[in-house]
């Protein structure tokens, strides 16, 4: 994965505000008191003092600033509770399209397009707005937690991954996930894991035994996330599907291609996203959740 090619030398972006409504235009409507995740506080991060934000200027790079704004600005529009739910799932599956269409294409574009960051810190930006936001309508901590779990799910293709109904079409069912590890200059960090996943879903590759369609997310690097059931909401539903087969990405070692050969259901205790561990045996799926994908969730002891 390249680097930030003149990242340092890019002019600062101004933050007056939090780096996700920045650019708001009612600035009434947030409520920038309201602490944010570690996650998001890193929007803030730089390379050198005085630099330019990292995060923030990755989505600039990728032409995404112009859907920041523009979210930040519809959202404070949202005068009822559906009405809200319908329009971050509908924003959230568009930047995750936008960011498949962008790894996809077959002209050049603006930055890499083998890098998954721009995606990774445009959702950051948007779930940042999500928790200050000043709704016109009374909204409890729980509704704010699902309002901003609906959208973080689309902006990870778990709402675009229908298979098509073809017959003699073979399904593969792909994740990756999400950069790590990202305290001090390590916050300019990739995972190609992720990359991979952009640059694979949807995609349909003939083979000599026919036709074989990806369907793929990118899941977080969060405990909390996967106790939530993100893991068994995606492979669930593909499930459903009847797919020819799951695959996990994983980013590995300098020089080492890493098979896991057995699925383990332990945490290792390895700080997420959050700088939160997680120490032990995974807990069982909740009710309603497919108990065949819970060893899937070992998956930030494995993902490296």
């Amino acid at each position: 994965m390249k680097t930030i090619a003149g990242l340092v030398g890019l002019t600062a972006i101004a933050l007056t505000l939090s780096p996700a409504v920045a650019h708001a235009q009612d600035v009434n409507c947030y409520d920038t008191s309201v602490p944010l995740t570690v996650e998001e506080q890193r929007l803030d991060d730089t390379l050198v003092i005085g630099g330019p934000a990292v995060g923030p200027s990755l989505v600039k790079l990728a032409g995404f600033d112009g859907r920041v704004t523009d979210f930040t600005t519809k959202l404070c529009r949202q005068v009822v509770p559906k009405q809200a739910q319908q329009f971050v799932e509908r924003e959230g599956n568009a930047l995750w399209k936008a960011a498949v269409a962008r790894a996809q294409s077959t002209t050049p574009v603006t930055h890499d397009a083998y890098d998954d960051r721009p995606l990774y810190w445009a959702r950051l930006q948007l779930s940042s707005a999500l928790r200050q936001w000043k709704p016109k309508f009374a909204m409890q901590p729980n509704d704010r937690a699902k309002l901003i779990q609906r959208f973080d799910w689309a902006s990870r293709g778990l709402s675009d991954s229908a298979f098509p109904s073809r017959p003699g079409v073979r399904k593969i069912a792909v994740t990756g996930f999400d950069p790590f590890q990202l305290t001090g200059v390590n916050v300019r960090r990739a995972n190609p894991a992720g990359a991979a996943a952009l640059q694979l879903d949807g995609r349909e590759i003939s083979t000599p035994d026919g036709k074989v369609v990806l369907q793929a997310a990118v899941l977080p690097v969060l405990w909390g996330a996967f106790d939530e059931g993100i893991v068994e909401q995606f492979y669930g539903s593909a499930l459903q599907q009847k797919p020819d087969a799951f695959v996990t990405i994983s980013q590995g070692r300098p020089g080492r291609f890493d098979v896991e050969r057995w699925a383990a259901r332990w945490r290792g205790g390895f700080g997420d996203n959050n700088n939160v561990g997680s120490f032990g045996s995974v807990p069982n799926a909740a009710a309603g959740r497919s108990p065949s994908t819970s060893s899937s969730r070992r998956a930030c002891r494995s993902r490296r």
